[in-house]
């Protein structure tokens, strides 16, 4: 019994550490991104930003990565070509966090011009469970343009770093384990760079205001 309960003990601790890591690091990521923005914007327009933690002066290139979507099919950079994308992290049996964001994306989506070409994409941080059936099945319940991803532990944890996302699995044994993920929406634009990043709490119709100015300073930089 003694034995049981230090297991027990050492498995909430862990949970409390994991849980403590992952609030720690959202708040140096926001830190981070929110001076970096302050010091590097120089377009006036940007002033009326309401909730973007970050929009940077120089975007950052995604490293070289591939995964498989929904439909069983490749997914790599060159779907991130030429289409505004809004990353989120999360998985398939998540109770709360991640259908309430996918929601509020596919009522930003709902909220831009026609003229704008987006895509939300959900990467699978529990790629043990979600397998591309299994994706499929859960983002039909949201807008046509999510897709889902889901790949290699190494090929997650490549693009969740360089993003600065931050996961971690709560595999007890029990099948219906949870894991902690950070919940920002990262913007990647047309060129495939990421180019601002949204943190909580989420707003569809903030959300939705920021990325037009932040899709306007990007075009003018465009064409300039």
């Amino acid at each position: 019994m003694r034995s049981r309960n230090n297991n027990k003990f050492k498995r909430q601790h862990g949970d409390t550490l994991a849980i403590l890591l992952l609030a720690i690091a959202a708040f140096v990521i926001g830190v981070a991104f929110y001076s970096y923005f302050h010091l590097q914007r120089n377009n006036s327009n940007l002033d009326s930003l309401q909730k973007a933690v970050s929009l940077l002066e120089s975007p950052r290139d995604l490293p070289e990565f591939m995964m498989t979507n929904h439909l069983g099919n490749e997914f790599d950079n060159k779907n991130l070509s030429n289409v505004w994308s809004f990353i989120f992290f999360g998985f398939t049996h998540c109770p709360d966090v991640c259908p309430l964001t996918l929601s509020v994306l596919d009522q930003v989506n709902s909220l831009l011009e026609k003229n704008i070409v987006s895509q939300t994409v959900l990467i699978s941080v529990d790629p043990k469970r979600d397998h591309p059936e299994n994706l499929k099945e859960y983002v039909k319940h949201f807008n046509s343009n999510i897709v889902g991803l889901t790949g290699s532990e190494e090929q997650i944890d490549l693009i969740a770093k360089n993003l600065g996302a931050i996961y971690s699995v709560q595999d007890d044994g029990d099948e219906d384990y949870l894991v902690d993920h950070s919940a920002h929406i990262f913007v990647i634009a047309p060129d495939g760079k990421l180019t601002a990043l949204f943190s909580t709490p989420h707003d569809a119709k903030i959300i939705a205001d920021d990325f037009k100015i932040i899709s306007n300073a990007y075009n003018k930089k465009q064409e300039s």
